[in-house]
């Protein structure tokens, strides 16, 4: 462990040494090869710090936390919970916060329980100092301190889950502290009770960050992203073009780029305002949890692993076209009609309403009526002298059948009809259905082209296996929304359709996809 530590501290020493001359070269033309740290500390990847002055690392995991102060000096701490958030202090103290525990570096280096009783049995989240002003966000409020010793509850017991503090230059102490607790955003200052931020609603925010370059204060959201460049100025919306299925969980800027962290994959943009691409492989497919700037490298805590990007000597951004594959439209038409939620199908329900009113209510009736009689007389004669009985009997039947064929319109029908309701029910409801079937066609169509983009510009054997598997993914998606038609027009050499445009530009090869 000591000699991977050493390496590792030795190679952090140089790029500290190097970044002047490589962090011009960050910017939007730069690609960074990422590769995984193998002398990093054992377990799964959390947190990194990395402080500019002193060139000391904080690599944290979920069994402790291994601080490199350079070649030769590296110290592990293990702690009895997993890591949440490191920083260094401006004396160059590391600070660290695990699940259940507060731990500080004492002159002696070790790192000392400072945990306050407020938080004992609290999972603590996130962790915010400046200019000797801490702040600690817990399950059960916000905790501040101006010396690491006394601390005050500033909210209410809720789940807080990110913070962000800003301290004033002078003497007077002033600051600004930001939280979200249960979902909602608070500020709060000295002399002020906490209250809420009512600027806009706040919904699902996940992380707030002060002082980004340019940036007053930056909000992000699963989705969105809202910032000010003035303290007072007005808001900025961005919405996020995430991968599928993915939720923005964190905010960082590192090596002249800001990055957002997902489940899905790590973001990078030179803009708050975007635009936002996957980072390179794996790191822009992977669960990322923190990125750091350290020197001229930055790390990120991707699947469990500290990757280190690096700007590439011969890095070239490729401005190319996507194949001649079917185009959006295209797409969206096939799988419209597969699905049988094409605009034909609204048109025949509001046509046979309309046509409804003309057509008559029938009715046939079928009748049959079947009689029988008997009569009986009896009756007494004399005739000549004598008596005679007479007795007379007469037998009837009848049978009769009818039949009768009714026509009934209601003429007011004819001006509209009561279906016209239910029709129109059903129409929004099926248009709630096409918008989320073409949104999620969207995602995995433009995710694919920008997968092919990486691949082809990927050199690393592993990286465009990754990245071919991940279009291979994404074209099964849309096969499946298409009843198997994506996957049978992709494999066609030539136009799937006769009405389809030509790629215009540099057609490049795409991977074997099946």
């Amino acid at each position: 462990m000591q000699h991977r530590l050493s390496s590792f501290a030795a190679v952090v020493g140089v790029l500290g040494s190097l970044a002047p001359a490589l962090l011009p070269g960050f910017g939007a033309a730069a690609q960074l090869r990422w590769t995984p740290r193998t002398d990093a500390p054992s377990g799964e990847a959390r947190v990194a710090a990395w402080q500019a002055t002193t060139g000391k690392l904080a690599l944290g995991t979920d069994r402790g936390i291994a601080l490199i102060a350079g070649p030769g000096d590296e110290r592990f701490f293990a702690t009895r919970s997993p890591v949440q958030d490191a920083r260094f202090l401006e004396d160059g103290r590391l600070w660290v916060a695990t699940e259940e525990r507060l731990l500080l570096e004492s002159p002696a280096g070790d790192l000392g329980d400072i945990t306050p009783r407020a938080a004992a049995g609290s999972r603590i989240a996130r962790i915010a100092e400046q200019r000797g002003i801490a702040a600690i966000a817990t399950n059960s409020g916000v905790l501040l301190s101006r010396d690491f010793r006394a601390w005050k509850r500033v909210s209410v017991r809720g789940d807080a889950t990110a913070l962000s503090l800003r301290a004033s230059s002078g003497a007077s102490g002033d600051f600004e502290l930001w939280w979200i607790e249960d979902g909602l955003l608070w500020r709060a200052a000295p002399g002020l009770a906490p209250r809420r931020v009512f600027e806009f609603e706040a919904g699902r925010l996940v992380d707030v960050v002060f002082d980004l370059s340019g940036t007053a204060v930056a909000l992000l959201g699963e989705d969105s992203l809202r910032f000010r460049e003035h303290p007072e100025g007005p808001w900025s919306n961005v919405s996020l073009d995430l991968p599928a299925g993915a939720r923005a969980e964190r905010l960082f800027e590192a090596a002249g780029a800001f990055w957002i962290a997902s489940e899905r994959g790590l973001l990078r943009s030179e803009s708050l305002a975007g635009p936002w691409r996957r980072a390179t492989a794996p790191v822009g497919f992977a669960a990322v949890s923190h990125v750091v700037q350290a020197g001229a490298a930055v790390l990120a805590a991707a699947d469990r692993v500290f990757y280190q990007g690096e700007v590439e000597s011969n890095s070239v951004v490729l401005d190319l076209p996507a194949r001649c594959e079917p185009p959006i439209a295209r797409v969206y038409a096939t799988a419209l009609e597969y699905l049988d939620l094409a605009p034909s199908r609204f048109a025949r329900m509001r046509d046979g309403v309309e046509r409804r009113g003309w057509f008559p209510t029938v009715s046939l009736r079928l009748d049959r009526d079947v009689g029988r009689s008997t009569t009986r007389d009896w009756d007494e004669v004399v005739s000549s002298g004598r008596l005679y009985s007479l007795y007379d009997r007469d037998r009837d039947r009848v049978h009769e059948s009818g039949a009768s064929l009714t026509l009934a319109w209601d003429l007011g029908d004819l001006a509209f009809h009561p279906e016209s309701i239910d029709v129109s029910r059903e129409t929004r409801e099926l248009l709630e259905l096409r918008d989320d079937v073409l949104d999620e066609i969207a995602q995995h169509y433009f995710e694919r082209r920008r997968t092919l983009l990486e691949w082809h510009a990927e050199r690393d054997f592993v990286a465009r296996e990754r990245l071919r598997l991940r279009a291979a993914e994404l074209a099964a998606r849309i096969d499946a929304w298409t009843g198997g038609w994506f996957g049978r027009a992709t494999l066609s050499p030539s136009p799937p359709h006769a009405g389809d445009s030509p790629c215009s530009g540099i057609e490049f090869e795409t991977p074997p996809l099946h």
